[in-house]
């Protein structure tokens, strides 16, 4: 009905997936709800003012994958998250993005990726910084860090 009366690429459109999608995870229907969260994320790609609702499409569709062992899949979608977040208030939506590829990329055993986000992720909001500051600074600190790695013990000088 909402598409008929808003068009197929509207918001409130956008809604009802979203709620299909919820429902489909309810009943453990892994890929309805993947499809029904990928119309979501096209539809508000496109709207302005939706990067909110798009961060946590990305996120409830990169959790889907995630627990799918899809760990490739679900990098996308974080990182969609992550990148949607950043245009966006609430901040504590970017701490949670970077939670979940912090999460993600230590399950992964990728530790490095995974200490940079997690060092993100303990970012607050209202701090002298933003997150996306604290993001940036401990994916430096630790490129820093790396460099200086003695190549006989793998360990800082």
């Amino acid at each position: 009905m909402n598409e008929k009366v808003f068009g197929p690429e509207s918001g409130e459109v956008a809604h009802n997936y979203d709620g299909l999608a919820f429902v489909y995870q309810a009943e453990h229907k892994q890929e309805q709800q993947k499809a029904a969260l990928r119309q979501v994320i096209t539809i508000v790609e496109e709207l302005p003012k939706e990067s909110l609702r798009l961060s946590i499409a990305s996120q409830h569709l990169g959790d889907s994958y995630y627990r799918q062992k899809r760990y490739p899949e679900a990098e996308t979608a974080y990182l969609q998250s992550f990148k949607a977040a950043e245009q966006s208030p609430p901040e504590v939506m970017l701490m949670s993005a970077a939670q979940r590829l912090g999460q993600l990329y230590n399950t992964w055993e990728k530790p490095e990726q995974a200490a940079t986000y997690y060092l993100c992720s303990c970012g607050r909001a209202g701090e002298e910084q933003s997150v996306a500051a604290l993001c940036t600074r401990s994916a430096n600190t630790l490129a820093v860090v790396a460099k200086t790695e003695s190549p006989e013990r793998g360990s800082t000088v």
